[in-house]
């Protein structure tokens, strides 16, 4: 019984020093987890700001990409290129815009053949010059861009972001259509109904 009691009171004797190691870690653990709670916060804050960064280096290198919507199907037939610069230049006849403006890429939006009825094809323009786009741009706000009779609508080309704000709308939009209201969708992500031509 004696000896059962002396190794009751080792053991205690035992848990009660690993309690007083432990006792004086805690405040070396908990000071460690507020400084590693501070470092989580600063690394967020940075990465916060990083994507912002990014978000905005990718809205710059889209900043000469721009759509063209109405034009009917096949207008540009197998230079979508050419025609585009040929439309920009002579159609558009825009104020400001230099005769030495390149285009570096032109093409239609890959899909399948539309049917009677259906939206415009999208065609997508790369073009090399600020000033030629702002020009470009420019013809969209005065109602200038028109093809055959059919108006042209001229967009920057969104990131993906905004594409994704953009899809936020597609229940409202589908309503909308059921109903035969008319809307515009405005860069960024602004959706406007028209209601007595206003």
């Amino acid at each position: 019984m004696i000896l059962e009691v002396n190794i009751l009171q080792a053991d205690v004797r035992k848990v009660s020093n690993k309690v007083r190691v432990a006792g004086g870690s805690i405040p070396e653990l908990q000071m460690e987890v507020t400084s590693l709670q501070k470092q989580m916060a600063l690394v967020n804050s940075k990465s916060g700001i990083l994507e912002a960064r990014i978000e905005d280096a990718k809205g710059r290198s889209c900043c000469n990409i721009f759509w063209l919507i109405g034009f009917p199907e096949w207008a540009e037939g197998n230079a979508a290129k050419s025609f585009v610069k040929r439309w920009i230049k002579d159609v558009l006849m825009l104020a400001g815009l230099s005769t030495m403006f390149t285009i570096k890429q032109a093409h239609p939006v890959l899909m399948a053949p539309l049917g009677p009825g259906a939206r415009p094809r999208t065609i997508i323009v790369r073009i090399l010059n600020y000033s030629a786009r702002d020009c470009i741009l420019h013809a969209q706000e005065t109602n200038t861009a028109i093809f055959d009779n059919h108006k042209i609508s001229i967009y920057q080309d969104p990131t993906n972001k905004i594409q994704g704000s953009w899809k936020t709308f597609l229940e409202v939009k589908a309503k909308l259509q059921d109903m035969g209201v008319l809307y515009m969708l405005l860069y960024l992500a602004h959706l406007q109904p028209i209601s007595g031509g206003k």
